[in-house]
């Protein structure tokens, strides 16, 4: 029997749906949900057999509760062509310990299928040489999974969200370390939340390095000085692995930096696919 969505009133505080793909689905496709809950936001994408399909994102907040994500993912799933008894696989990253369970609950409520967590027990295929493998980050790893699928080694990648991270995948196809840096946002509110006379700004290019007026100067500061830090850290990166690739360009806040950056390729959707293909290496589990 298929199930509806359940019927909900939306409210507009919470219509985030942005969708790549409305055509129908065939019944019999392989359906996974992949879902990044991150410090800044929860990202979850729809794959078939054919990839990515919809993709939506909304804030993370550890004081909203159970049946608030539960309404707004569901809402969300509405504007999809897929139903609630498609989903054949559903994987979960997450480092948001605080979050973990309730966003898990809420994607087995909301599909009717198991739950595949990353951690430990989990086949990921990705050689971890660190000191402690352990504090490895499920978002690392998911972000390297699919870098090495898609891109081959050895590999930088620039994952930007709460935290500006670049992972190195040396020669042999391993994970050998990562720098993290503050990222973009966080490095700007803390200026602002210091810095009394500065007021938060509205993120775009400047038309110049030197600003003449605050909102330019914050904006030279903040943007392009990330930039360049990623572009510096990158390069001492590349150097150590002996890279000689594009450097791969993700997370929420690489659209920021993007122009103001050469020789890289931007992958919207890195970590999902790196979900998406941890999960297939643990079908039957």
């Amino acid at each position: 029997m298929t199930h509806e969505w359940p019927k909900l009133i939306y409210n507009n505080k919470v219509q985030r749906a942005r969708s790549l793909d409305n055509k129908m689905v065939a019944k019999e496709t392989h359906m996974i949900l992949t879902a990044d809950l991150g410090n800044t936001a929860l990202t979850l994408g729809i794959y078939d057999d054919g990839g990515i399909r919809h993709h939506f994102f909304t804030a993370t907040d550890v004081q909203k509760t159970e049946n608030e994500y539960q309404i707004t993912i569901s809402q969300w799933l509405q504007t999809t062509s897929v139903v609630q008894n498609d989903f054949q696989e559903v994987i979960l990253c997450s480092v948001v310990p605080p979050l973990t369970t309730i966003i898990k609950r809420v994607l087995e409520n909301l599909t009717l299928a198991k739950v595949l967590v990353i951690g430990k027990k989990v086949k990921t295929g990705l050689a971890i040489h660190v000191d402690h493998p352990s504090e490895v980050g499920a978002d690392l790893v998911a972000a390297s999974v699919a870098g090495i699928q898609k891109y081959g080694y050895p590999l930088v990648i620039a994952d930007l969200g709460t935290a500006s991270k670049i992972i190195a995948i040396d020669a042999s196809g391993a994970f050998v370390g990562v720098a993290i840096a503050p990222g973009l946002m966080v490095s700007l509110q803390a200026l602002v939340g210091r810095a009394s006379q500065l007021s938060d700004v509205e993120l775009e290019i400047p038309p110049s390095t030197i600003g003449r007026n605050t909102k330019d100067s914050i904006n030279s500061g903040t943007l392009i000085g990330h930039a360049e830090m990623i572009r510096g850290l990158a390069k001492r990166v590349m150097e150590e692995i002996h890279c000689g690739k594009p450097l791969v360009l993700t997370g929420g806040y690489a659209r920021y930096v993007l122009p103001l950056l050469d020789n890289v390729v931007y992958d919207q959707h890195l970590l999902l696919d790196g979900l998406c293909a941890i999960s297939k290496k643990n079908r039957g589990m």
